[in-house]
């Protein structure tokens, strides 16, 4: 699976190869093989298109002919509720260069550059934001496991694992959880014995209930464990490891550990996906109760209508809000202040402490987080 950019309008032609020779840029700079992960297409291939994965859309408008099978694929993402970006020359002509069917959303002017930015962000690429949780049973296959938290780490993951990464002095299933309620992929190192552990049996439990993506490495000589079968797997040999042992000391060869991390990032690519139309599905479906409208602008945002007028926006976040979400949002909606709105988020196996201080932030923020359960407190009054 790759991240997907689909192209379509009347100057995509003139417009979609500066684009790409931007993200190509941005997709090295973060540490990803464009060739692996990365792919352009058009409304011609639209039987290529991943619709289980996160595809974005690209709507290059301006007064030349629609083509019917652009304006096709465009109702379809506007349907599935995929991230569509319309871009212009001119945003004093917005309406006469776009279908009717974006007027409601907010378009920006061509720079490649910013464009290239919010498309990186609705595919949720940066840094600091791809995140990783190990599960494992230590006796069997701590080597690998921290082999695995070395590597992701250096490519750009923030990794987490046990040993690693809970401090001396705190509960430890209370960060356990509260780790992996903002992480977006488990790897489930399944080992032999690795579900006679505690630990492990809730961590899959849990991933479960979060709705993240698993990436189950299966050990030499063991089948995998019964209930797993909705993970993306691997079958590893004795082969794969450096000295042909497989066994708690035994480390996965470069070449091999190269090929987890491609498996890992395309689980990563439907997890990211499947959370975001979990927070999505959830706040629209609370919407509709009430009888309101909805339309998704771009990066996935929500703008919510009723008798035509607008009336507010959310924010959907994957995983937990931080400040720095709350100053990308803030920031966007400068020119914005008078509609109500809100970052939302899951808040799933949220520590205690987080969510207090969640609220406590709010007291001080223009732009407030709401937790999903909650969120048609804030609807109705609207």
């Amino acid at each position: 699976m790759k991240y997907q950019l689909i192209t379509i309008g009347p100057l995509r032609h003139e417009y979609a190869d500066g684009l790409k020779t931007e993200l190509l840029s941005d997709f090295r700079e973060l540490g990803l093989d464009e060739k692996k992960y990365f792919e352009i297409l058009d409304a011609n291939q639209t039987d290529q298109i991943d619709w289980d994965g996160t595809p974005v859309m690209v709507w290059f408008g301006g007064s030349g002919q629609e083509e019917d099978e652009d304006i096709e694929l465009l109702n379809s993402f506007l349907e599935s509720s995929y991230p569509i970006f319309p871009v212009v020359e001119n945003l004093n002509h917005y309406a006469d260069n776009v279908p009717p069917s974006l007027h409601r959303i907010n378009g920006i002017e061509w720079d490649k550059a910013r464009l290239a930015a919010d498309i990186l962000r609705a595919f949720r690429l940066s840094r600091k934001q791809r995140q990783v949780f190990i599960s494992y049973r230590r006796a069997e296959t701590r080597a690998v496991a921290v082999q695995l938290f070395a590597e992701l780490s250096l490519h750009g993951y923030r990794a987490f694992l046990d040993t690693a990464s809970v401090e001396s002095g705190v509960d430890f299933q209370e960060a356990l959880w509260g780790r992996m309620a903002d992480v977006d992929l488990l790897i489930f190192l399944d080992s032999p014995n690795a579900l006679t552990s505690r630990w492990v049996y809730e961590e899959l439990a849990r991933a479960h209930d979060l709705g993240l993506g698993v990436l189950q490495l299966v050990w030499p000589d063991h089948s995998r464990t019964s209930g797993t079968e909705l993970c993306d797997f691997i079958q590893l040999d004795k082969s794969h490891f450096v000295n042909n042992l497989g066994n708690s000391q035994d480390y996965l060869t470069d070449e091999f550990l190269a090929e987890v991390l491609i498996a890992a990032e395309r689980t990563r690519i439907r997890s990211l996906n499947s959370r975001r139309v979990r927070v999505v599905s959830g706040f629209i479906d609370q919407a509709r109760e009430l009888d309101l409208d909805i339309a998704l602008s771009p990066a996935g945002n929500i703008e919510i209508y009723r008798n035509n007028q607008q009336i507010g926006i959310v924010f959907p976040v994957i995983g937990l809000p931080d400040a720095s979400i709350v100053q990308q949002y803030e920031v966007s909606m400068a020119n914005n202040p008078y509609v109500e709105k809100r970052i939302i988020y899951d808040g799933y196996g949220m520590e205690l402490e987080y969510s207090e201080h969640l609220e406590w932030l709010n007291n001080f923020l223009s732009l407030p987080t709401c937790q999903l359960d909650f969120v048609d407190e804030w609807v109705e009054k609207l």
